[in-house]
């Protein structure tokens, strides 16, 4: 801790926007599909993800680097259950956020 909170709630918001977009995906599989084998490059996937699936930039990043196989093995309803575990963990860091020592 001591100065390095900030750190982990940038971390901990990650995940959730991570876990957000792997909900989103999952309900729009094919589509996924379909833009991650016809894009040129991560790069272009990414764009076109945020385009079609209005994600953010992390959150396709995140989409981009699993591979298909983990991509399709995705559970909605199980990812709705990693969103709320994320979000706790989120609000847990940013509580202690507050108490953490400035140098």
């Amino acid at each position: 801790m001591y100065g390095h909170m900030n750190d982990w709630v940038r971390y901990a918001e990650k995940e959730v926007i991570c876990a957000k977009a792997m909900l989103i995906q999952a309900i729009h599989i094919d589509e996924t599909i379909k833009v991650i084998r016809l894009s040129y490059s991560p790069d272009d996937a990414i764009k076109k993800l945020m385009d079609l699936l209005g994600l953010d930039e992390i959150g396709a990043q995140c989409v981009v680097d699993h591979r298909l196989s983990q991509l399709t093995g995705i559970r909605p309803d199980m990812q709705k259950e990693c969103i709320e575990e994320c979000e706790k963990r989120l609000s847990a860091v940013r509580e202690l956020a507050k108490y953490d020592k400035k140098n």
